[in-house]
């Protein structure tokens, strides 16, 4: 027994006190193996892919920056994206083959509609010998988040993709080719709806087996997506009535 303040407390027993210490041993035990096992599934979890934001004057976009497409650089001005990915150039001695596909969100402004969309794009090409050959394909999906449209358009190349040397080309003959798509969608959405379009790219470069070579250089640092608006009708009323009352007021 052991007095404090004047009160006799008991001591607790020594196989007490072992046990205690015992108890706290294992709560720090598992207590460190529960943190450890966080650890572990914060670092095995995949990172998430960097979603580029942005805005033009028409519209808000996002896009996963996780793809050979890349970054695009925005003409707010004109509602344009444009892109530059080298990365889809093929040469029969090195890369044969590239291509990827990405989504990218758009949003218009309030009281805005998507009119039309142009997809454009601009390349060039050299075969060497027979039997040598390339390809390009560009296309594009369409979707309504808010709706059920859902269009999926071929991007119109000047070329008759594939080009084969001593087939449909000539055996030694390079030049240039564009792609467009001019796409009138306005009978197809609500104002303010939402659309995912899907942009997919393939390019390839082939030689002969036999010393020909072929290469395909798609500049898409000339590749553009853009967007015209149309405005809802109450909100081109609008404009109409502030541009006559800008025109009243200056004459006065």
């Amino acid at each position: 027994m052991k007095q404090v303040g004047g009160f006799m407390k008991e001591r607790p027993a020594r196989g007490t006190l072992k046990k205690e210490e015992e108890r706290k041993k294992v709560k720090r035990y598992l207590s460190g193996l529960i943190v450890a096992f966080i650890a572990s599934l914060a670092a095995a979890a995949p990172a998430s892919a960097a979603i580029i934001n942005g805005s033009a004057n028409g519209f808000a976009f996002s896009l996963d920056n996780a793809t050979a497409w890349g970054s695009p650089t925005v003409i707010a001005a004109q509602n344009v994206l444009l892109f530059n990915a080298a990365q889809f150039n093929v040469d029969s001695t090195g890369t044969t083959t590239a291509g990827d596909t990405v989504s990218i969100m758009v949003n218009p402004n309030p009281g805005l509609s998507i009119g039309e969309i142009f997809v454009t794009a601009a390349g060039s090409y050299d075969l060497n010998g027979a039997g040598t050959s390339v390809d390009f394909d560009l296309s594009f999906t369409i979707q309504d988040l808010n709706g059920p449209s859902n269009i999926v358009q071929p991007v119109a190349a000047s070329e008759p993709f594939p080009l084969v040397a001593g087939v449909n080309a000539g055996e030694q003959q390079a030049g240039q080719f564009s792609a467009v798509n001019n796409l009138d969608i306005s009978a197809l959405l609500g104002y303010e709806d939402e659309v995912q379009i899907d942009l997919t790219e393939f390019s390839q470069a082939l030689g002969n087996g036999i010393g020909g070579t072929s290469s395909l250089n798609v500049q898409l640092s000339a590749l553009q997506l853009k967007f015209v608006f149309i405005p809802e009708p109450g909100t081109l009323s609008l404009l109409i009535l502030s541009s006559g009352l800008v025109l009243v007021r200056r004459r006065r």
